[in-house]
């Protein structure tokens, strides 16, 4: 009968599956003795991982059940069923098992998938006070992990490392460098990942560190990481960012504005790199360039709010307020923020458009009746055009601020010139 059973396995080695031979196999079961057990399991783990698994759950079943229930046979019966979706066998097959350290593993894998995470880790610590194997400490702390506790999760993790620096190939210095990274424990994070040979990290690895270096203001090592991220993915827009950062930290803002139109090469419909090109060249005081990349971020993301402020902040700051057509013409401004709307009627009003300039701070007023800035420039405004609504305006900011004596004065002018009239 082990002839059988040897074609089949060195048929599906050469890549050739034969379903016969299979079939065979399997309504013969009862007929193999124990010394092919051995050929037996591997046939089935050779099915297995050519996605067979039905068939190899048959095997797997039959011999379970004629070797005392064996828990590493219960493994792979379970990560079949966990594979095939089917959950409530998997749970049913455990809660007949003996309760060992393994079951009790697998059973809190099943409640996992389920998303009862705390069943699961009441299992993992019944597994605890049965073994002292190291790997119960790792799902321990993968659990606290994915669940982001992470404080816990370390506890664990540095168990796991007195013994194991890697488990099912996670690299548990790489688990805390990236932790102690997400808590902002730079230096605790760059320890854990100087234990790490570089040719483990993948590319998100290389980035964190680079976060890290930046964070510790060692930006020669950060720029250093982040380059290889690049060089690795030349995509990877938040390694430009960074880079950005890096330069705009050492005041080399032309140098910051380059990275940027690197990426911008590879990709010129993304609106947060104009964006930042536009505040980066503010800084070199090129207005003018400033406003172009704020309209073009405008262009390709209309609800870009961050943009869309900079731009109107940068009109008015460079008194081009006449230009404000051109920038707004593929804006709808229904739907603009109330901030936006406060100074697009700041810009109609230097204009002199009071229609448009009464609508756009008439809008605004309703969502910014609170904020003694927006109301301040809407009340001088108002002043300005001599228009009676400004006492309404002026009495909300005395209500607001009713320690500010400029506003009581504005009232006492108000009252003198109706007095006088």
């Amino acid at each position: 009968m082990s002839n059988t059973v040897e074609k089949a396995i060195d048929k599906i080695r050469v890549g050739n599956y034969d379903s016969q031979s299979i079939e065979s196999v399997l309504e013969n079961l009862t007929k193999y003795n124990e010394e092919d057990e051995e050929l037996l399991f591997v046939l089935g783990d050779l099915l297995d991982s050519i996605g067979e698994k039905d068939a190899a759950q048959i095997i797997f079943n039959h011999l379970y059940n004629t070797n005392n229930y064996d828990d590493n046979l219960l493994s792979y019966l379970i990560d079949i069923h966990i594979t095939n979706g089917n959950i409530d066998d998997a749970l049913l097959l455990l809660n007949e098992a003996k309760e060992t350290p393994t079951s009790l593993l697998l059973k809190a894998e099943v409640f996992q998938q389920m998303h009862l995470n705390d069943v699961a880790l009441k299992n993992l610590l019944k597994a605890k006070k049965l073994t002292d194997d190291i790997v119960i400490d790792f799902a321990i702390a993968e659990l606290y992990f994915y669940e982001g506790n992470l404080l816990e999760a370390t506890y664990y993790y540095k168990n796991v490392l007195k013994e194991l620096d890697s488990v099912n190939n996670i690299n548990v210095n790489l688990r805390l460098a990236n932790i102690y990274t997400n808590l902002m424990e730079s230096e605790t994070a760059l320890k854990y990942f100087n234990e790490v040979d570089s040719s483990e990290f993948e590319n998100e690895d290389y980035f964190s560190k680079g976060l890290v270096h930046f964070q510790l203001e060692q930006y020669k090592e950060a720029e250093k990481m982040l380059m290889t991220v690049i060089e690795n993915e030349p995509y990877f827009i938040n390694a430009y960012i960074l880079l950005m950062k890096i330069k705009e930290k050492e005041y080399d803002f032309s140098g910051a504005i380059q990275y940027l139109k690197d990426y911008s090469v590879l990709d010129d419909l993304n609106p947060l790199i104009y964006y930042h090109i536009g505040r980066l060249n503010l800084k070199l005081g090129q207005v003018e360039e400033a406003k172009e990349y704020f309209s073009k971020a405008t262009h390709l993301d209309s609800e870009y709010e961050d943009a869309l402020l900079m731009l109107f902040e940068s009109i008015l700051e460079s008194d081009t307020t006449e230009e404000i057509e051109q920038y707004t013409k593929h804006l709808d401004v229904k739907e603009m923020s109330p901030d936006a709307l406060h100074l697009l009627g700041t810009i109609e009003a230097r204009n002199e458009n009071d229609e448009k300039a009464k609508l756009y701070y008439g809008e605004a007023e309703k969502y910014l009746k609170d904020n003694t800035e927006f109301l301040s420039d809407y009340y001088y405004y108002l002043t300005e055009i001599r228009d009676d609504k400004r006492i309404d305006i002026l009495n909300k900011l005395i209500k607001l601020e009713p320690n500010n004596s400029d506003w009581q004065l504005e009232l006492e002018y108000i009252r003198g010139e109706e007095d006088g009239f």
